[in-house]
C-alpha cells in the first residue's frame, strides 16, 4: 500500500512485483492505512488478466475489498485465512448490484469472527480436487456466503455447514453430501447440476417460498434419505420433501391421508381416507409397515426428485 490502493500496482507489494498464483501473499497493518482493492478496470489490471491471484492469502490487517462488480475477481490458489484485524469485503452497500468474485482452492479460515467477512452480494466458488474445510466461526457457526457454487465436492460430516444467503450452484460432476448432524442452508434458488443426498437427520433449508429451483433432479440426482424405527403393523407418518413422489413407494402398506370433510362415526367431519397418485405438496400421509419384527427395525425410504421450496 506504499503507493495506492490498486492490488494491480506493483509499487505497493514489498517485493516491487504483483504476485501470481505461485506467491504467498499476506495483507496486514500498514503505515498508509490503505486497503488492497480488486479492481478489473484500475491501472495496471490489464497486464494480469484482470484478475487478482495469491497462493495462500492470509489478511491480517487492513481489508481487502473485491466488490461492486462480477469482473472484479480474486482467485486463491491456496488456504484463505482471515486474522488478527484483517477484513475480508464483498458488499458495497448497493442490494442493486452484484459484487466480485473469490475462487477458494484451499480451506477457508476466519479466526476473527463472522464480521471479519462481508458477503455483499459476491459469489465465493470453492473449486478445489481435495476436501475444502470452512472452520467454525463465531459467533454463527460457520461462515455465512451470498452466492456459493460448488465446484468441488462438499461434506457436511468434513468441510462443516454451509450458508448461502443468495444462490447455491452445483456444478455437473460435483457431489454435495449433507450428513445427519448437518446442514445447508439457501436463502434463495438452487441451481443443480451435480449430485445432492440428504443423510437422515440432515437439514437442506430455503427461506424464500418462491419455487425457483432449476437444473437436473431425474434419477437419484436429489436424495434424501429417512430412517423410521418401526415393529410390524405400525403406522408411520410421511411428508414428501421431493415433488411427484408415488404414495406407493410408501413402505409398506394401507397409505391413508387425513380427509377433514369425510364423514365420521361421530356424526362429525374428518376421517382417513384411501391415499393414491403422487404425494401432495405439504399434506401428511401415513403407512403401515409390515416388517414382522417384534421389536423396532430400521426402516429406510428414499425420496428422490425435485424438492419442494
Amino acid at each position: 500500500g506504499k503507493q495506492d490502493t490498486n492490488w494491480f500496482n506493483c509499487g505497493n507489494w514489498d517485493t516491487l512485483v504483483v504476485p501470481d498464483e505461485t506467491v504467498d501473499v499476506q495483507v496486514g497493518d500498514n503505515s498508509f492505512d490503505r486497503q488492497a482493492i480488486v479492481n478489473a478496470s484500475a491501472p495496471f489490471a490489464a497486464y494480469y488478466g484482470n484478475i487478482a491471484k495469491a497462493k495462500n492469502l492470509i489478511i491480517s490487517g487492513e481489508k481487502v475489498e473485491v466488490t461492486s462488480n462480477v469482473a472484479n475477481i480474486l482467485e486463491v490458489h491456496g488456504n484463505l485465512q482471515i486474522s488478527g484485524t484483517g477484513v475480508l469485503d464483498m458488499d458495497d452497500s448497493n442490494a442493486g448490484t452484484d459484487d466480485g468474485q473469490l475462487y477458494v482452492f484451499g480451506n477457508w479460515t476466519n479466526s476473527v469472527g463472522n464480521a471479519a467477512f462481508s458477503e455483499g452480494n459476491g459469489t465465493v466458488y470453492f473449486t478445489g480436487t481435495a476436501p475444502q474445510i470452512i472452520n467454525n466461526v463465531t459467533p454463527l457457526g460457520t461462515e455465512v456466503f451470498y452466492n456459493v457454487a460448488l465446484n468441488n465436492s462438499f461434506d457436511t460430516s468434513v468441510s462443516n455447514d454451509l450458508v448461502a444467503e443468495g444462490n447455491l450452484v452445483i456444478n455437473s460432476g460435483r457431489v454435495l453430501n449433507i450428513d445427519g448432524a448437518g446442514y445447508v442452508r439457501v436463502n434463495n434458488r438452487l441451481n443443480h447440476n451435480g449430485d445432492l443426498t440428504i443423510q437422515n437427520n440432515g437439514q437442506f433449508i430455503q427461506v424464500n417460498e418462491t419455487d425457483t429451483n432449476d437444473g437436473v433432479y431425474t434419477g437419484a440426482k436429489f436424495q434424501v434419505n429417512r430412517t423410521a424405527q418401526v415393529r410390524n403393523l405400525d403406522y408411520v407418518f410421511w411428508s414428501s420433501p421431493v415433488e411427484n413422489f408415488a404414495v406407493t413407494s410408501l413402505p409398506n402398506a394401507y397409505r391413508y391421508y387425513w380427509n377433514t370433510l369425510a364423514a365420521n362415526a361421530n356424526g362429525t367431519l374428518g376421517n382417513w381416507a384411501n391415499a393414491s397418485g403422487n404425494m401432495t405438496k405439504g399434506q401428511g400421509y401415513i403407512a403401515r409397515a409390515s416388517n414382522g419384527a417384534t421389536t423396532a427395525q430400521a426402516m429406510n425410504l428414499i425420496f428422490s426428485g425435485k424438492p419442494n421450496n
